[in-house]
C-alpha cells in the first residue's frame, strides 16, 4: 500500500475507533451500571490504545492485505466449483494452471500476485519462469493456496497483478513427505519382459541420481523424479525408466496436506545396447502401499484397449485416468481429498500476450467429443500421419486446442489434456542415459552444460543411425513430420504441468535430430537457376548460403522441407514453441533453451542472408525456398501461420523479419492479381526453361474448368469444369495462363506451347479470349480443337466466381489462407489489399468456421 493510502485508512480508522469509544462512553454515562469506575477507566484506556495497534495491523508486512492497492491489474483466473451441491472449503490449493503475460506488463524483477476481490493476497507457487527479451515476464506456472471458500456449482475469480515480490521462494515441503505414500508402478511383463518389475518413488529418491525439484514456494513443492524399473532381486531393467511427477501441497497452517502425482513409463534410451532394444508388452499397475490406485487399460496392435500393454522403443505413456488428470493420494497429508475445482483463463489476456493467435472469440464452437485417455492411445489424433486432406489436427494448433482455447468447458478440456499426453507415444523420446536429457546434434557452441557432447553424425525417428536402433520398430503411430500435429503446447500454456513441456521439448529436439546428417548442403542465390542446390547434396541439417558463403548449422530447421514449406512450418513451430517457454534458469542445470534459440538464431539468420543474396525481385516478392515441384498456396499459407506464431512467441526482429517478408507474397500478389488464384491447390514455380521464378509474374494459380480451344477462330471459350464450378468468369486482357503436365499431351501440336510458358490474354469477348506471347502482342493459331480441363492462370478479376478451389476443398484453402493473412495483419504486416479480396472469397463462400475456428483469425489482438 502507498503511504498515501495507508495514512489516509489509518485516519479513517483512527476516527471510527475514537468515535465509537466516546459514543460508548457517553451511553455506559447515562445508564446504571454494576462495573466500577476503575473498569470504565481501563476500558476508556483500551479504546484510545486501539487506533495504535490497528495501525500496525494495518502497516504489517506479514499481513495478507499489507500490499493490496499496489501492482497493476492484468487479468483474472477463475476459480469454478465442480460440484453442483458441496462447496469448496477455504485454504485450498487450485489445480496447477499456466499464466502468460504480454510483453512489459511483468517487469523484470517483479513476479505475479493473485489476489481475492477484498485485496486478500493468495500465497502462491510459481515455476517454468521464462521471460521476453526485455526481461519482463512471459509465462510461469503457478498453484495458489485460496483463503476463500467457493460455494457448490458457482465461481471465485483471482485477480493477477504485478508487482509482486521476486525473492527466492521456499517452501515447506521436502521428499520426506513423499515416502510414506510408497507410490511406485508396476509391470507384469507379457512380451519382450519377464517377471514383475516395479519402479517406486521411494527408490528414485533414495538413489538421488534424478530428482529435479521443479517448484518450491507457500502453496507447495513440485518435483520430477526418475527412477529405474527393478524385478524382485533388485537388479534395473536397462531400458524401461520411469518419471514421477509429483506435487506435495500446503495447507493454511504449513502442514502437510496431501499429494498430485503422475507417472511417465517410458524407453528413452539412444545410448544404452542391452538388453535389446524392441518394443516390450506388460500390463502395468500404479500403487500406493499394497493398493492398487489403478490398473492400467492400454493398446497393443489394435484400437480396443485390454490389459495389456505395447511400449515401442522411444516412445512412452502416462499413469493417468480417462480423464487426463494426475491422481490425489493423502498419504501422511491432512486433507482426504483435493479440492473439486478446475480453473479457466482470460481469454482476452492470453491473445494480448501473444502466446496464441488472436483467434476470434466470437465464432461458434461445436461440442466436444467424448474420448478417454488409454496408455498408448490416440485420442483424437490420426495414427496415420501422412495421410492427406483437411484434418482435424494439422494446423499450427490443432482444433481441438483452438475449441478448448475459446471456450474452456469442462468437456473441451479433457479432450485437450487426453490427446495432449496421447502424444507421448509418438516414438519421438530420444534421450541419453549419461545425461538424462534430450539429445543435441548441432554443436553450434563447442559445449552445452548438460546436454553432453552434440551427436552431430547422429539421426533420429525412421532413418537411424549413430544411436541404439530397435528391432523391430513398430507401432501403432505412423510418425510424419509434415502432418504432424502440435499437441503439447497449448496443454503447458493452459495447465503449466510439466509433462506437457517435457514432450514438447523432447519433439522439438527429435525435429532437428531426424533432418539428414551434414552440413554440406549450398543453396544457391544466383538467378536464373533450375534449383536451390549448388553442387553436390550434402544433407539438410546446416545449410551455406551461396557457394563460399556462410555455413549456418541447424539451419535445416527453417530452410529445407522435401515435403514442401508445411515441412518446415511445423518443424520450425515445434523448436520455436519448446524454446519460448523453456525456463529461464533451467531446473536440471540442462541448457536446453540455449541449444534451441541458437538452433532458430542460425536460422533466421541463413533465411535473412539468402534473402539478402538473391535478386530484389525474388525479395520484394516475398518468395519463399521451393526445391521441387510447384508452389502450394495452401502450404505457404502454413509457414505465414508459423512465422506469425514464431514471431509472436520468440519476441526477436530476427523472427519478425522472416513473417514481414512471407507477408510481402500475400499483398504482393494482390496488388496485381485476384487472390482467388492462389485459392487453389498449387501454383506454378517454374518458368518455361526450367528455372525457378524470382519474381510475382510467374505466380500462376493452378484453375479447374473447361477451357475450349477453336481451332477454326483461335479462340478459347470459357466452361464449368466438372463440378459445374468455375464456369462464369470473364477474363481480362493481360490475363496470365500457362500449361504443364496432362494438359501438354493435347497441345503437343500447338508449336508455340511449351510447359510454364506464360501466354497474354488478348481480344477478350465476353467469356472468350485469344492467347498472345506478350500483351497486347498478334494471337496464334490453334492447329486442332481441343478442351483442356485445368491450367495455371494469374486473372485481374475472377468475379463472379469466387476461388480457384471451392469452399468444400480437401485443405479448406480459402478458410486456411484467410486466417494465415489476418494473423500477418494482427502482427502489423501490410497485407491489407490482400486481406479485402479474401474476407469478400470467404463471405462469398459461405465458410462455416464453426468447423474450423483454427482458421478464423481476428486482425488485431483487441
Amino acid at each position: 500500500m502507498d503511504l498515501f493510502g495507508w495514512g489516509f485508512g489509518l485516519v479513517l480508522g483512527f476516527s471510527a475507533v475514537i468515535g465509537i469509544g466516546v459514543l460508548l462512553v457517553v451511553v455506559g454515562s447515562r445508564r446504571t451500571s454494576s462495573v466500577a469506575p476503575a473498569d470504565r477507566r481501563r476500558g476508556l484506556m483500551l479504546w484510545l490504545l486501539l487506533p495504535a495497534w490497528l495501525g500496525r495491523a494495518v502497516a504489517a508486512p506479514g499481513s495478507p492485505k499489507a500490499a493490496t492497492s499496489t501492482g497493476k491489474r492484468l487479468c483474472v483466473v477463475r476459480l469454478h466449483n465442480t460440484h453442483a451441491e458441496r462447496p469448496q472449503v477455504a485454504h485450498f490449493v487450485t489445480p496447477m494452471f499456466g499464466q502468460a503475460f504480454r510483453q512489459g506488463d511483468m517487469p523484470a524483477g517483479e513476479r505475479p500476485r493473485f489476489v481475492l476481490a477484498d485485496g486478500t493476497d493468495c500465497p502462491a507457487t510459481l515455476w517454468g519462469i521464462t521471460s521476453w527479451p526485455d526481461g519482463s515476464m512471459k509465462f510461469c506456472g503457478a498453484v495458489v493456496r485460496v483463503p476463500a471458500p467457493v460455494a457448490a456449482g458457482a465461481s471465485l475469480e483471482l485477480e493477477v497483478r504485478a508487482g509482486g515480490s521476486a525473492e527466492r521462494q521456499v517452501g515447506k515441503r521436502t521428499t520426506a513427505d513423499l515416502e510414506s505414500a510408497e507410490l511406485s508402478v508396476m509391470l507384469e511383463g507379457l512380451v519382450g519382459l519377464e517377471g514383475t518389475w516395479t519402479a517406486a518413488l521411494n527408490d528414485g529418491i533414495h538413489s538421488r541420481a534424478d530428482i529435479v525439484q521443479l517448484a518450491s514456494g507457500p502453496a507447495g513443492t513440485l518435483w520430477r523424479i526418475g527412477s529405474e524399473f527393478r524385478n524382485r532381486a533388485g537388479k534395473a531393467h536397462g531400458q524401461l525408466y520411469c518419471w514421477h511427477y509429483v506435487m506435495a501441497l500446503t495447507g493454511a497452517n504449513d502442514e502437510f496436506a496431501g499429494l498430485r502425482y503422475l507417472a511417465r513409463i517410458a524407453q528413452p534410451w539412444t545410448d544404452v545396447e542391452q538388453p535389446k532394444a524392441e518394443h516390450r508388452e506388460f500390463a502395468a499397475s500404479v500403487r500406493a502401499r499394497a493398493q492398487v490406485l489403478r490398473k492400467l487399460q492400454g493398446h497393443t496392435t489394435t484400437e480396443t484397449p485390454g490389459d495389456a500393454i505395447r511400449l515401442p522403443h522411444y516412445a512412452s505413456f502416462f499413469s493417468a485416468g480417462h480423464d487426463g488428470r494426475w491422481d490425489y493420494v493423502q498419504g501422511i497429508g491432512k486433507s482426504p481429498a483435493d479440492a473439486h475445482v478446475r480453473v479457466t483463463l482470460d481469454g482476452e489476456n492470453l491473445r494480448r500476450s501473444g502466446l496464441v493467435p488472436p483467434f476470434d472469440p466470437e465464432v461458434p464452437i461445436n461440442d466436444a467429443e467424448r474420448i478417454d485417455y488409454h496408455p498408448m492411445g490416440k485420442g483424437s489424433i490420426t495414427r496415420a500421419m501422412g495421410t492427406t486432406g483437411e484434418r482435424s489436427d494439422v494446423g499450427l494448433l490443432p482444433e481441438w486446442n483452438v475449441r478448448h482455447l475459446l471456450k474452456q468447458s469442462e468437456d473441451h478440456e479433457r479432450v485437450m489434456r487426453v490427446n495432449g499426453l496421447s502424444a507421448a507415444g509418438f516414438r519421438l523420446t530420444f534421450r541419453k542415459r549419461a545425461t538424462l536429457q534430450p539429445v543435441p546434434c548441432v554443436d553450434i557452441r563447442a559445449q552445452y552444460p548438460g546436454l553432453g557432447n552434440a551427436e552431430t553424425n547422429w539421426r533420429g525417428y525412421i532413418y537411424m543411425s549413430g544411436m541404439t536402433k530397435p528391432a523391430p520398430n513398430e507401432s501403432l503411430w505412423r510418425e510424419d513430420t509434415a502432418h504432424r500435429p502440435g499437441c503439447t503446447y497449448w496443454p503447458y500454456l493452459f495447465t503449466g504441468e510439466p509433462q506437457y513441456l517435457d514432450l514438447l521439448t523432447e519433439h522439438a529436439f527429435a525435429h532437428v535430430l531426424e533432418l539428414n546428417q551434414g552440413n554440406g548442403t549450398v543453396w544457391g542465390t544466383t538467378f536464373p537457376r533450375q534449383q536451390l542446390l549448388e553442387g553436390a547434396w550434402g544433407g539438410e541439417r546446416g545449410v551455406r548460403v551461396g557457394s563460399g558463403g556462410t555455413l549456418y548449422k541447424g539451419s535445416g530447421v527453417l530452410l529445407y522441407g522435401i515435403g514442401g514449406q508445411r515441412m518446415a512450418a511445423w518443424r520450425s513451430r515445434d523448436v520455436a514453441q519448446a524454446a519460448a517457454l523453456a525456463p529461464d534458469v533451467a531446473p536440471d542445470g540442462a541448457a536446453v533453451r540455449q541449444y534451441l534459440n541458437d538452433v532458430l538464431a542460425s536460422s533466421y539468420a541463413a533465411f535473412k542472408d539468402y534473402m539478402s543474396k538473391v535478386p530484389a525481385s525474388f525479395r520484394e516478392a516475398g518468395l519463399f525456398m521451393q526445391d521441387k515441384g510447384n508452389g502450394l498456396p495452401w502450404q505457404i499459407a502454413y509457414m505465414s501461420w508459423s512465422v506469425c506464431h514464431q514471431a509472436d512467441i520468440l519476441g526477436t526482429p530476427e523472427a519478425a523479419y522472416v513473417r514481414a517478408h512471407l507477408g510481402r507474397f500475400w499483398n504482393g500478389f494482390a496488388r496485381q492479381a485476384d487472390m482467388a488464384c492462389l485459392v487453389a491447390m498449387a501454383c506454378s514455380y517454374r518458368d518455361e526453361d526450367g528455372n525457378l521464378v524470382d519474381n510475382m509474374n510467374g505466380v500462376l494459380g493452378s484453375l479447374r474448368c473447361n477451357l475450349n480451344f477453336d481451332a477454326a477462330s483461335s479462340r478459347i471459350t470459357i466452361a464449368p469444369a466438372k463440378d459445374k464450378t468455375n464456369g462464369a468468369w470473364s477474363p481480362h486482357p493481360g490475363d496470365r495462363f500457362s500449361f504443364a503436365g496432362k494438359p501438354m499431351d493435347l497441345l503437343k501440336s500447338f508449336a508455340e506451347m511449351k510447359p510454364y510458358r506464360v501466354f497474354f490474354a488478348v481480344g477478350c469477348e465476353g467469356q472468350t479470349f485469344q492467347l498472345a506471347l506478350k500483351p497486347n502482342g498478334p494471337p496464334i493459331r490453334f492447329p486442332e480443337s481441343v478442351v483442356i480441363t485445368d491450367c495455371f492462370a494469374q486473372l485481374k478479376d475472377f468475379r463472379p466466381d469466387l476461388a480457384f478451389s471451392p469452399p468444400n476443398s480437401p485443405s479448406g484453402y480459402s478458410a486456411n489462407i484467410r486466417g494465415a493473412v489476418a494473423y500477418h495483419l494482427a502482427c502489423g504486416d501490410y497485407v491489407s489489399d490482400a486481406m479485402e479480396q479474401l474476407d469478400r472469397i470467404v463471405k462469398g463462400q459461405r465458410i462455416n468456421f464453426k468447423d474450423r475456428p483454427k482458421y478464423r483469425t481476428l486482425t488485431s489482438r483487441t
